[in-house]
């Protein structure tokens, strides 16, 4: 099974927006053993959402989109995925709609007739509760592909997805497994740490390398997919046992490891203090050195 993700809304299209759902949704569904293969972001028009539905169903088989489930005008995504499933009509879903009210209820506002329109879901598709809101999501299915419709607003879109979705999509994932490993390196080059990796081809044996060249170092990610979990971890170390034999001078940690949380262990382990005279990094290094101290 592989995946895309769809992101809906004219704010992401102008910047206004960060799309911070596509990259949260891609690091679970690795977890759960579904790779992304695309992520797509579209604004707010019918046609435009049409168009890159059919490419996703055509290309994954498993379709997440957000955004777009809200009660104005310009939120058309249930109406266009439903016509898309040929999954209507829309009908009313009491459960949905009792809860909505009851949103409105808490809250002590008055509750609009658009609101009761969030309670209309198609016939054909399964809902997926949002307790944190009133747009539910919705689940399609059609000749074996599905596609899941989720709001775009963060903590109601994890919420959905960490109850619902992600159980669901490891059933269909097959006991694949996926894995990422980072080793973290300092004072070298990206050019010049591809160079003493080489052949690159020896280490593609076993995982898929990219490399990540940033302010603080480069990064090096090892990618392994498998059934088994043993043999996926024993292709991880064989993978990085021939990265430390090449470079490991300049590996400073791993995965999530800060240069300062390395640095703050090794005193540690050593019993030992830190002193800093700073001038043109005007209390930098004392700054990062005491957030994690």
């Amino acid at each position: 099974m592989v995946a895309e993700i769809i992101a809906i809304g004219d704010e992401l299209l102008i910047g206004q927006v960060v799309n911070t759902n596509a990259s949260w949704l891609g690091e679970q569904l690795s977890r759960a053993g579904v790779p992304v293969r695309f992520m797509t972001a579209v604004g707010d028009s019918g046609e435009d959402i049409r168009a890159v539905l059919k490419l996703a169903i055509a290309r994954a088989d498993f379709v997440i989109a957000t955004g777009g489930l809200g009660p104005t005008h310009d939120d058309i995504t249930k109406k266009v995925v439903t016509e898309f499933f040929e999954a209507g009509p829309l009908v009313q879903d009491e459960k949905v709609l009792a809860h909505i009210r009851n949103i409105f209820t808490r809250r002590n506002i008055p509750m609009s007739p658009v609101n009761e329109e969030q309670a209309l879901v198609p016939r054909h598709a399964k809902v997926l509760w949002n307790a944190n809101g009133t747009a539910p999501g919705l689940l399609f299915e059609k000749n074996g592909k599905y596609c899941a419709v989720m709001p775009g607003v963060p903590f109601e879109m994890k919420a959905i997805t960490t109850a619902a979705l992600l159980p669901f999509l490891q059933k269909h994932a097959d006991g694949q497994i996926i894995r990422h490993h980072t080793i973290r390196t300092f004072g070298i080059a990206e050019s010049n740490l591809a160079e003493k990796l080489a052949p690159i081809s020896e280490l593609e044996r076993y995982c898929k390398l990219a490399f990540l060249p940033s302010y603080f170092g480069v990064n090096l990610r090892i990618s392994v997919m498998g059934r088994a979990s043993a043999e996926v971890e024993q292709q991880v170390t064989a993978a990085e046992k021939i990265i430390l034999a090449k470079a490991g001078k300049y590996v400073y940690g791993y995965n999530d490891d800060s240069m300062e949380e390395v640095v703050g262990r090794k005193l540690k382990e050593m019993k030992a203090t830190l002193a800093l005279a700073e001038s043109c990094t005007g209390g930098l290094l004392a700054h990062r050195l005491t957030n994690v101290s």
